[in-house]
């Protein structure tokens, strides 16, 4: 007898499985009512018929006129095929899912853009991949730069300038005229300027005035400036009064100062950090004497380049609290005042030429020459942190002297600089982690200096010293 349950045969007086325990005698049914009988009966005993007639032998577990239990080994089977065909399935679906989105370059983006699909599915009866452009929430401005002479070579302007912006758009260009060891501040929209009358009664006080300017406007627009008289040993801070006038005042007497820097702060409280030749960093406030805070920061002389100048970078943040960074022991370092306390940190390795600001978060932000990589760098202080990040902004060969840095309300980082190795003015553009990099003029060798500020659509402006035709120079880029 073979058990329906595990397929195996047992001899015919076994009547329970000794595999499974199930059941597997014989039972009969009269076939006119069902009811159970046995083979010896005669007839049925509750319909009368006969058994030889209506006898039917069903085997337990295995009864005619209905389905019979799958085996362990169909069940098997059965669950195989199942997951065959899920996975078959699932290859299906993947491959469908791939088709729909295309990959996208992700270096084309900007660093803060999220990629998006380049196909959109439109739904019909046949699916159909519609190719759209790839969308970018800040795509790489492109500029038109517009360019234009402040002054030529008559008086042999520069190389010395800086610059600020007013609030009405007015831009404020400071530079030293060599020929006649004067300096000069203009105004002008960037096509025409006008000096500013009176200064011309303050800048006759040596032989050689307007070195290592420094201008900044406070919040009515109103210029300072300092500057080195070289010949004196001394420095000088200037402003215009209301009634159009100047004034000035000397900022340390017998100094040997080799840079100086000016900032206002939010109260319109000058500031002034002071670099000497045998490398003490000063600083003075209208509240606070010129004093000594740091020593040591003396450029190192084993560096190559075409034009000694090592400027220090100052600025001020909402407290009032002075930061200015400076080279010294072949690293860049900066050091921040609270009150009477000074605090000095190291920002990276081989930096030089250093262009310092503040955002109103109060984080910092520094670009400057890495003079071992011959690149420039950018470097990042968030808010109450005292760990700088620090970003590759220009690899290119022997670029990025010195820079001048601004952030905009929107916390992009916009440099300008100079690349020596093509003799050109260059401008940078981004993020840490991402930047776009223009070409501002390459005609001849220009931009060694320049100072850069950002108008109200968030155009970069540009002055700069022309050495070829030995001249001031304004651009302005306007995004297409």
């Amino acid at each position: 007898m073979r058990c329906p349950h595990c397929d195996q045969e047992h001899p015919d007086s076994t009547i329970f499985c000794p595999m499974t325990g199930r059941k597997l005698i014989e039972t009969h049914y009269c076939s006119n009512c069902g009811a159970e009988i046995q083979e010896s009966w005669r007839v049925c005993p509750k319909c009368g018929v006969p058994v030889n007639e209506t006898i039917q032998s069903i085997l337990v577990g295995n009864i005619s006129n209905t389905r019979s239990i799958p085996s362990r080994k169909q069940i098997l089977m059965l669950l195989f095929a199942s997951i065959l065909l899920i996975a078959i399935a699932y290859l299906i679906f993947e491959q469908q899912s791939g088709a729909l989105q295309a990959p996208i370059d992700t270096a084309t983006l900007p660093p803060t853009a999220t990629s998006t699909p380049a196909f959109t599915i439109t739904p019909t009866s046949t699916l159909t991949l519609t190719p759209t452009p790839t969308l970018s929430p800040t795509p790489t401005p492109v500029f038109s730069w517009s360019k234009s002479v402040v002054e030529s070579s008559g008086n042999k302007p520069g190389p010395f300038l800086s610059m600020d912006i007013g609030s009405d758009g007015t831009f404020y260009l400071a530079y030293f005229l060599d020929r006649i060891d004067e300096l000069k501040i203009v105004e002008g929209n960037g096509r025409s300027w006008r000096t500013l009358k009176n200064l011309v009664q303050l800048n006759r006080e040596g032989k050689t005035v307007g070195f290592y300017i420094n201008l900044d406007l406070d919040s009515r627009d109103v210029p300072y400036l300092s500057y080195l008289i070289p010949d004196k040993s001394m420095g000088r801070g200037v402003y215009q009064t209301n009634n159009g006038t100047w004034s000035s005042a000397a900022i340390g007497q017998n100094l040997n100062i080799f840079d100086m820097r000016v900032m206002l702060d939010t109260s319109g409280i000058p500031h002034y950090a002071v670099l000497t030749q045998n490398g003490d960093i000063l600083y003075r406030t209208s509240r606070r004497d010129l004093a000594k805070i740091e020593s040591g920061a003396i450029p190192p002389t084993s560096i190559e380049v075409n034009f000694r100048y090592f400027p220090i970078a100052l600025a001020v943040d909402s407290s009032q609290n002075p930061y200015i960074c400076f080279f010294r022991s072949n690293a860049l370092q900066c050091i921040y005042g609270r009150g009477n306390a000074w605090d000095l940190t190291s920002v990276a390795e081989n930096g030089m030429y250093p262009s310092l600001q503040i955002d109103t978060a109060g984080n910092l932000h520094l670009a400057y020459y890495d003079y071992r990589e011959k690149s420039l760098k950018y470097a990042f202080l968030p808010f109450r942190s005292s760990k700088w990040a620090i970003d590759t902004v220009d690899s290119t060969e022997n670029t990025g002297w010195y820079p001048s840095l601004k952030v905009d309300a929107n916390g992009v980082v916009h440099i300008s600089y100079y690349d020596a190795g093509n003799t050109s003015l260059k401008y940078a553009l981004g993020q840490m982690g991402g930047w776009s990099i223009y070409t501002a003029d390459n005609d001849g060798n220009v931009g060694l200096i320049s100072s850069l500020v950002i108008d109200s659509q968030n155009n970069p402006a540009i002055a700069y010293f022309d050495s070829d035709r030995r001249s001031i120079c304004f651009i302005i880029g306007s995004r297409k």
